[in-house]
């Protein structure tokens, strides 16, 4: 008799905790001024922080370059998987300085991210930016939007792009409904 009791004061502990095994959500926190954008429908499991409809209507859209992601007039990013030498941030700076209309200045340079100025003439300059973004096993390569002509950012835009641009992150998988 007394195992039994032992036996069912030990199982009991157990049975319980597997009973409440189920796993906790952490909720996100969204800086304020910032929404979340889920990049689902054009084939990244991924999701980022976007500035909020105050800032203007998100416009999201499939490119060739990957996805553009466009908030009003000082926030548009592209967004691709990194694989090759779009990984390689060393070889980009190489051929931004190269190709580059302007005079390149690099103010942030390592494995993950570039920061740079294009001054053009005296008084013009063009702030930029590359992410290299490891989410799981994928890398993904966050970059403003320097291929419209229009886009001719400042550095605080910059800055809000770059703090988007880390807060990329993987979309859960959702468990099927039984």
């Amino acid at each position: 008799m007394k195992r039994i009791i032992l036996l069912a004061a030990v199982a009991a502990p157990l049975l319980w905790m597997s009973c409440n095994n189920a796993p906790t959500v952490t909720p996100e926190v969204i800086p304020p001024g910032m929404a979340v954008a889920d990049l689902t429908a054009q084939g990244f499991a991924v999701k980022i922080n976007i500035p909020d409809s105050t800032k203007g209507v998100a416009q999201i859209a499939e490119t060739p370059g990957g996805v553009q992601v466009r908030v009003g007039n000082n926030f548009d990013i592209l967004l691709n998987v990194a694989v090759g030498e779009d990984a390689d941030l060393k070889a980009r700076k190489a051929l931004i300085t190269a190709t580059d209309a302007g005079v390149s200045t690099f103010s942030t340079e390592n494995d993950s991210i570039l920061i740079w100025e294009t001054k053009f003439g005296e008084e013009h300059v063009a702030s930029h930016f590359c992410v290299i973004r490891k989410v799981g096993t994928d890398a993904y390569l966050i970059h403003d939007n320097s291929d419209n002509p229009d886009n001719q950012f400042k550095k605080e835009a910059i800055e809000k792009m770059i703090e988007s641009a880390r807060s990329l992150r993987a979309k859960p998988v959702e468990a099927p409904k039984s």
